[in-house]
């Protein structure tokens, strides 16, 4: 008996030891990946997001070949304001267990549990105005878009033709060379999750370590959302960014809102 107490003793230790998925903050970084990716990672979704905008508008507004439609010459005068949220998500879980089977017709059984878990969120929120970046200059490819996720063609461009193509329907606009809504949103979500567990399991005479269940599990999801909100806007000046007007802001303080809710209330789902 006390050499089955030192195995459960040691298999509760070596687990403890192991389970250190929320127990510390979270690396934004996957395990595969240096610390230094970090910056270079947040550097690459910014800048992309920015080219997708301004290569989206330009080949509406500005096309390299024909005639500008004078129907969506409004879009120059519109901007986006672009939600960045990374959630880096851990838990780690201890079950040990034992059933002791003395002579008949006793028996009983005993299990622990523990779990910890933590969650680091990093939200970046920027403006631009359509003017701005097309004073920028003509760009004909966007760089970053050849990874996976949110690194890659996040298909920006699509999305503003569509919409922008939607409003030059006969019937849809209400007056020249005016759009028919006042805002578009745009949402995109990308999980990425690993989980692991083991569960030795030890067996003696009248004690079984572990007999079901898992001895130890632990769990990373990083969720990458981008939101992004399109209307009329003010471009940057000197002293002053970019801003929306007031229904793209309360638009997109919305979606931003919205979106969080339905995160929160996913997490909590059994």
């Amino acid at each position: 008996m006390s050499s089955a107490r030192s195995i459960f003793s040691l298999a509760i230790a070596a687990s403890l030891g192991l389970s250190g998925c929320g127990l510390f903050v979270p690396e934004p970084h996957q395990f595969y990946e240096a610390k230094s990716n970090d910056t270079d990672f947040t550097n690459v979704i910014i800048n992309n997001v920015k080219c997708e905008l301004h290569k989206g508008v330009q080949d509406i507004v500005a096309p390299s070949s024909g005639t500008p439609n004078n129907l969506v010459q409004w879009l120059r005068t519109w901007g986006s304001k672009v939600d960045l949220k990374f959630t880096v998500d851990e838990m780690s879980s201890l079950n040990p267990g034992a059933a002791f089977k003395p002579p008949p017709p006793f028996s009983w059984g005993l299990g622990l549990g523990g779990s910890a878990h933590a969650t680091r969120d990093e939200d970046i929120s920027f403006t631009y105005a359509f003017k701005d970046l097309l004073a920028q200059g003509r760009i004909n490819k966007c760089d970053n878009e050849n990874g996976i996720l949110i690194q890659s063609d996040l298909q920006i461009g699509d999305w503003i033709a569509k919409h922008v193509q939607l409003a030059t329907i006969p019937g849809t606009i209400p007056g020249t060379g005016m759009p028919s809504y006042d805002t578009v949103t745009y949402t995109l979500t990308f999980v990425a999750s690993y989980s692991a567990n083991a569960t030795p399991t030890w067996t003696f005479k009248h004690v079984t370590v572990d007999p079901s269940g898992s001895l130890i599990s632990l769990s990373r999801s990083k969720t990458s959302t981008l939101i992004l909100t399109l209307s009329p806007a003010a471009p940057a000046t000197d002293n002053k960014p970019a801003t929306l007007n007031p229904d793209g802001l309360t638009a997109h303080n919305a979606a931003v809102i919205g979106q969080a809710v339905g995160v929160a209330n996913q997490s909590t789902m059994p």
